[in-house]
């Protein structure tokens, strides 16, 4: 790169000139880039808005199903927390449950005869295991021989062990002699699961196995039983999911062995955690309101303008936004969330005394207000709880997913999704339009870059000329000025 001075011989500041010259003409390359920082602003600014909108489609979501609104709660007295613990689905009924438990399921079992060894030598013979019927487990007859993978005792519970529908392991009990003992027991609790074994012999070598008698410990499998609500019930497991809709009952420990009485299970709406969700929605549906306003400012002052100023676009969005939440959703006919079609009159609710009560249509008859001078949503979670508590099945057909355009769930975010679809999305769309606009004016503020430079390289030039002419006019001044200078006389 050459060296460029300021004029020598003019005494001009011609760096200081050529910049401000270049400057001037570098106006329209300013403007464009001023453009284009512009529209990577609205870019950010369309993709937080994407982000907002995203979050109400999920917040929706969140919503869509019946089971969402069907959240339950179960309270249990302290006396029976030993006793037994419950849990609820979207199917449960709200009520009190009586509940006492009776009897424990257990696995069936047989410990055999006490042993000297884990791994003591079992006798040539042959181990058969036979289930009952009902147990959905093939009989089976395992032969043990010596040198086999399976003639001590603990090869022997390994072997079995690998076998479906038992479980088998060794025993020590601690005993000063003899105190290992061979288990088996059923995979599975409950009186179906019972299983008989049968040991036999062959060999004259090592140890017999006793599988009937009094050196048998057998603890037979039973179901779990219990009364709910004074009727007797019972489970292969410890787990009662059909004796109450919508109620797991899972038993811990034997009620009546232990002297205490049926205890109550008290099931209730859980009213919270369906507030909560149409609490997320609200705030996503307003996070998007307060960007929208934040962006849609014009300072008299300075003139400083917000992004979204004067963008018909997002003005669009959020005025349908605001159409939807306002919206009544009705027709003559409306399928509600459990799928039964109602006509207006068979949508109505009566309250006790039989007066009717008009449906729940839209999002303000449920707690949820738009106020029309913020244009953002209000939730007052206690007329909400209301509304939920005498007309559930009306707010479940507003939030439940339908193919139907009465569902305000299904319209809104089908609304949404047309704004947030990647690629073929309103914003997707918009970004992809402006990102090609950026392109196009960075291509011509690259050529404004090399109008430029070639300008400042044009001037510098010029100015070197005007300097190199302006050094010849003074070396020749000097040389005339000498020539005819008065000579000295001597």
């Amino acid at each position: 790169m050459a060296i460029r001075t300021d004029g020598v011989i003019s005494g001009l500041s011609t760096t200081a000139l050529i910049q401000e010259l270049s400057k001037a003409a570098a106006q329209p390359k300013t403007l464009l880039e001023t453009k284009i920082s512009q529209l990577n602003t609205k870019n950010a600014a369309y993709s937080t808005l994407n982000t907002l909108m995203t979050s109400v489609k999920t917040s929706l979501t969140d919503i869509q199903k019946v089971s969402n609104f069907r959240s339950f709660s179960t309270a249990i007295p302290s006396a029976a927390s030993s006793y037994f613990s419950a849990s609820t689905t979207g199917s449960a009924i709200a009520g009190s449950y009586s509940v006492q438990i009776t009897q424990m399921a257990k696995s069936d079992m047989h410990i055999l005869n006490t042993v000297s060894s884990s791994v003591a030598t079992i006798k040539d013979g042959t181990f058969k295991v036979n289930f009952n019927s009902s147990a959905g487990f093939s009989d089976f007859t395992m032969t043990i021989s010596s040198g086999a993978d399976n003639n001590n005792l603990s090869t022997l519970a390994s072997a079995l062990n690998a076998k479906s529908g038992i479980t088998s392991y060794v025993l020590n009990t601690g005993a000063s002699t003899n105190p290992y003992r061979l288990v088996v027991l059923s995979e599975k609790t409950g009186k179906d699961f019972t299983f008989s074994l049968n040991y036999t012999a062959t060999g004259t070598s090592g140890t017999s196995l006793n599988t009937t008698g009094t050196s048998v410990t057998r603890v037979t499998g039973q179901n779990a039983e219990a009364t709910i609500n004074s009727v007797a019930v019972e489970s292969a497991t410890n787990v009662f999911t059909d004796a109450v809709s919508g109620l797991t009952i899972t038993a811990l420990g034997d009620q009546e062995d232990a002297g205490v009485a049926a205890q109550d299970v008290a099931v209730s709406l859980d009213i919270s955690s369906v507030s909560e969700k149409i609490q997320t929605f609200t705030s996503a549906y307003n996070n998007i309101i307060d960007f929208y306003k934040a962006n849609n400012t014009y300072n008299a002052t300075t003139g400083a303008k917000g992004i979204f100023l004067g963008d018909s676009n997002v003005r669009n969005m959020v005025n349908q936004l605001r159409s939807a939440v306002s919206k009544v959703y009705d027709d003559a006919s409306f399928e509600n969330a459990n799928g039964t079609t109602m006509n207006e009159t068979s949508r109505n609710n009566t309250d006790s005394s039989g007066n009717i009560i008009s449906p729940i249509n839209a999002l303000s008859k449920m707690g949820v207000t738009f106020n029309s001078s913020t244009g953002k949503l209000v939730f007052t979670e206690a007329n909400f709880k209301t509304a939920l508590l005498s007309q559930q099945l009306d707010i479940e057909a507003m939030f439940a997913d339908q193919s139907s355009d009465l569902s305000f769930s299904s319209a809104m975010e089908a609304l949404v999704t047309t704004y947030t679809t990647s690629s073929t999305g309103t914003i997707a769309t918009i970004q992809t339009n402006t990102t090609n606009q950026i392109k196009a004016l960075q291509k011509q503020v690259t050529r404004w870059e090399k109008r430029i430079t070639a300008y400042e390289n044009r001037l510098y030039n010029q100015f070197t000329a005007m300097e190199k002419i302006a050094g010849n006019a003074q070396t020749a001044s000097s040389f005339l000025g000498a020539y005819f200078a008065p000579k000295a006389t001597s």
